[in-house]
């Protein structure tokens, strides 16, 4: 068979396959999936496609279907596929064989995996040559090139908030040690608090020890400083020539002071002096929506957005159908995920 997988445990194996395909991404790397294995996401698993030529692979969390009661399944008798947190798909080198498609069955069908959902990032060229490709939205990326191009794309208001950030006296730092993450953990949760978030997105203390331990080299924190005081952080990532907006903070008596437009502002100038050509923002609340977050990170970049999109696959239709038979039918995939109470 063409497919291979390289577990987690083989992390030189992981990392070298990855750092072989010119456009990886830093969410292929074994060093982002370790967070959020520890997060509790689900098993890393790096998957290798090599027949005649042609070159892919794909980071996925394997999620045992056994751990949702409801299903009545046991341990170990089906999973089922997700993006890590972030973004991924199939990155793809040459042109790929018509036999893709029925090898990739197999491989899913042997290994007992029965559905897969691609959060397919959208500024690399990834593809999902099987199954279902929806357009959900669009998010925003900084050409971060040069210093010109970074102003040239910024909206009025945002440079006007900057300048105000700037008068306010407020300044930016950067770096990665133990006491910054202490202080972004309380200024983070406080934040999703504020926000409503649901319970996944408030990180534990291991989570962000694992950056601290194995993304050392692809993550730096920026914070923003009001006199003594931390009003704003983010965590940044980067790797192979782009730079991502990962997790945010901000203290909420200073919002009005516009500290993390100055700081995304700074993180780009950082990008220009670190021959980093692409500074990726995101999009709105979810990854996808056109709210009042997106149009924040619009406001970096007026010209341009990115098409993000999603992909559904089933291996085994009938079998995906008798775990969602009787259940109420919406757009959430995979179905038998899906609960009445939201959760």
């Amino acid at each position: 068979m063409s497919f291979k997988e390289i577990s987690f445990r083989e992390k030189t194996s992981w990392d070298r396959i990855v750092s072989s395909f010119c456009c990886f991404e830093i969410y292929y790397l074994h060093g982002y999936v370790s967070a959020f294995r520890a997060h509790g996401d689900g098993e890393p698993l790096l998957i290798y496609y090599n027949n005649n030529g042609c070159r892919a692979i794909n980071v996925v969390m394997v999620r045992d279907l056994g751990d949702i009661p409801r299903l009545h399944l046991s341990k170990g008798e089906l999973f089922d596929l997700v993006t890590p947190y972030g973004y991924g798909g199939f990155l793809i080198e040459g042109e790929l064989p018509d036999s893709f498609v029925d090898e990739y069955q197999a491989f899913c069908l042997e290994n007992k995996f029965l559905t897969e959902f691609t959060r397919m990032a959208p500024f690399v060229p990834v593809v999902h040559p099987y199954g279902e490709v929806l357009h959900v939205g669009t998010t925003v990326s900084m050409d971060t090139s040069s210093v010109q191009v970074i102003k040239k794309n910024l909206s009025s208001k945002n440079r006007n908030m900057i300048r105000k950030a700037m008068k306010n006296g407020i300044t930016i730092h950067h770096g990665l040690s133990e006491d910054l993450i202490d202080a972004f953990i309380p200024l983070y949760n406080a934040t999703m608090e504020q926000n409503a978030a649901t319970k996944y997105y408030f990180f534990k203390k291991p989570f962000y020890e694992d950056i601290l331990q194995n993304l050392k080299d692809n993550a730096l924190i920026f914070y923003a400083r009001k006199e003594e005081h931390i009003i704003a952080m983010a965590i940044i990532l980067f790797a192979n020539g782009h730079a991502h907006y990962h997790l945010s903070c901000t203290d909420y008596q200073y919002r009005s002071l516009a500290p993390m437009n100055l700081l995304l502002y700074e993180v780009a100038l950082w990008c220009v002096d670190n021959a980093i050509n692409l500074f990726h923002l995101g999009g709105g609340v979810g990854g996808s929506k056109t709210d009042s977050l997106f149009e924040f990170k619009k406001s970096f970049n007026r010209y341009d957005e990115n098409e993000y999109c999603v992909g559904k696959y089933i291996s085994d239709n009938e079998k995906y159908q008798s775990l969602i038979s009787g259940k109420i039918v919406t757009d959430y995939f995979p179905g038998y995920r899906y609960r009445n109470d939201g959760t």
